[in-house]
């Protein structure tokens, strides 16, 4: 029609187009991986020539770059702000976090990149290169400045920051791989989350258990007195943050038998 024609819906029609063929990349790149997506198929999801998406992304890298700056970085740069500014414990900003991440990313379409990154990226080294320094690594930094603010108060232990970091981000990372690897085979996630972030971050976190190949948080006073091997014990009760406090039984706590080293455990 004359209306659909006019100046006002072609130059809003200009103004929505990098945002739908951002939207049609997402989708393909979740779907079928950077490799196998074609720029073609972008353009004919979004409803434009292939043309027209090169005018507004020079290539599939910068368009995929653009994708993880708005479904990602944006999200993660909104986050720091609302961190920098969250009043309560490192406990429980470290558990507000892990609630934020799961709903803004984990929860969403755009979480299947980082299913993408984790397959592809020794493929595309500048990707590879790109998502390290613009997501994992401003993300990271969150979580390492929420765990040295606990300890820097004395809510946390000393421990070793770099591997508590990776302690917090790797359930999370699971919980998105077996989301998009499983489809709709897979269970809902939300349960999960709401476990593993009450679990996983209490207001007093300790993290200890050097002996074995995993770092196990747990809920412990800062002055309590365990003994490692013991501790280890503990790890084997519930799934990433059991409890079986000293001298009480505790449903699901699992303590190891006379003689037996945990630390030789097939978890």
């Amino acid at each position: 029609t004359a209306d659909l024609l006019s100046p006002h819906k072609r130059e809003r029609r200009k103004q929505d187009r990098p945002g739908e063929l951002l939207e049609a990349a997402l989708d393909l790149f979740v779907e079928k991986g950077f490799a196998a997506t074609r720029v073609e198929e972008v353009a004919a999801r979004a409803g434009v020539s292939k043309g027209t998406l090169f005018l507004y992304f020079p290539s599939k890298e910068d368009l995929f770059k653009a994708v993880v700056r708005a479904s990602i970085i944006e999200p993660v740069n909104q986050g720091a702000v609302e961190v920098a500014h969250f009043q309560g414990s490192a406990g429980e900003l470290l558990e507000w976090m892990m609630l934020q991440w799961w709903h803004r990313y984990g929860d969403t379409k755009a979480s299947g990149i980082s299913k993408l990154v984790m397959s592809e990226a020794s493929n595309f080294p500048d990707l590879a290169l790109f998502y390290r320094t613009e997501v994992i690594e401003p993300g990271h930094a969150l979580v390492r400045n929420a765990l040295q603010k606990g300890i820097d108060q004395g809510e946390f232990r000393a421990v070793d920051v770099e591997l508590a970091v990776h302690s917090f981000m790797a359930p999370l990372l699971f919980l998105v791989m077996w989301k998009h690897s499983m489809g709709r085979a897979a269970p809902a996630m939300n349960r999960s989350i709401q476990q593993l972030s009450s679990r996983s971050t209490p207001s007093c976190w300790s993290t200890a258990c050097r002996g074995t190949d995993r770092f196990i948080f747990f809920r412990l006073t800062p002055h309590e007195k365990i003994d490692p091997l013991d501790l280890v014990g503990r790890g084997r009760g519930r799934a990433f943050g059991g409890w079986c406090p000293l001298g009480q039984p505790t449903p699901g706590c699992q303590r190891p038998a006379p003689g037996h080293d945990p630390r030789r455990a097939q978890y």
